[in-house]
């Protein structure tokens, strides 16, 4: 529905309300809950009605969208449709958008690396580790999920001139802050300190990633003709949505069993994606160029001719 030059802006307004959701929902769904009480149902029932009415209005904001006609074949069945749709966009990108299926592997890595690391050991080093109260960590949990709106606003911003070729700076940013955490971890300093320079690495984590995730999904919608753009889309999100669970599987095991080592898992978390930003700086320089859209365009005039 948007345009290639305005794919980056849309992007950060999807992420800045997906953040804000997460930011503000479980907070009030504390606050109505804490309020209904556990033994007055009616309150409850007024707490599903009031969602249910949400759902609804958000179908019939939908129907408004404005959305081109697009004329696809017939489909037997759905899951022929998904395993077809799925093998050609397989095949699409690793025949004729390497750059693209690049750019795909290296975020399923860095999604496999980044969020688990904050998401799984925030709670465990706050409460474990540092012992320190709950409120703690709701209050770590809201400024890193302030955090990564504020990194959409700022990847959103009519005068940011930031390219995706400079993608992989994001990604060494990030690796320096949890290196820089892992030095900290070495020094027998208070909990309140190690708390507050935990926090402000996390804001400057999530920031970067959250930008790093916006200009990444938009260089790759930019490489991708219309026609596959749902395909390869769908494709993108399964091999994400896999990365992640994984992920927070992986870093769960290792606080558990590694929970006197910590510092040795964020030097080598943060050697990993140092060498991922590494990797992937040609890739994303090749995205910027649209190196990916000329491959396919000159494979698909030879074809015809």
């Amino acid at each position: 529905m948007q345009e290639k030059d305005s794919l980056i802006p849309s992007n950060a307004i999807v992420s800045q309300i997906n953040m804000l959701a997460n930011l503000i929902g479980p907070v009030s769904a504390g606050l109505f809950y804490s309020v209904a009480g556990k033994a007055d149902l009616q309150h409850v029932r007024i707490i599903f009605l009031v969602c249910a009415i949400c759902f609804f209005s958000a179908a019939v904001l939908e129907a408004f969208i404005k959305i081109p006609n697009i004329t696809l074949p017939p489909i037997s069945t759905p899951l022929y449709a998904v395993k077809k749709g799925l093998g050609e966009s397989f095949y699409f990108l690793t025949s004729k958008q390497v750059y693209v299926f690049k750019a795909i592997l290296l975020n399923a890595v860095f999604v496999l690396l980044i969020q688990p690391l904050i998401t799984t050991g925030a709670p465990f080093i706050i409460r474990v580790v540092l012992n320190l109260s709950a409120v703690f960590n709701g209050l770590s949990q809201a400024f890193m999920g302030a955090a990564g709106l504020i990194g959409g606003i700022i990847a959103g911003a009519p005068a940011n001139e930031f390219k995706a070729d400079r993608i992989y700076w994001l990604f060494w940013i990030m690796g320096l802050s949890i290196a820089a955490f892992g030095g900290i971890l070495l020094f027998n300093l208070s909990a309140s300190l190690t708390y507050i320079i935990f926090v402000s690495i996390g804001i400057i984590i999530f920031i970067s990633a959250s930008m790093a995730g916006i200009f990444i999904m938009s260089a790759i919608q930019q490489n991708v003709p219309d026609a596959m753009l749902g395909c390869i889309m769908s494709f993108y999100s399964a091999i994400v949505n896999a990365a992640l669970p994984i992920g927070i599987l992986f870093y769960g095991c290792l606080y558990e069993k590694f929970a006197n080592h910590l510092p040795v898992i964020m030097f080598l978390t943060s050697a990993t994606i140092l060498i991922v930003g590494y990797i992937g700086k040609k890739t994303y320089r090749c995205l910027q160029n649209g190196k990916s859209r000329l491959l396919f365009r000159k494979k698909k005039i030879q074809k015809s001719y």
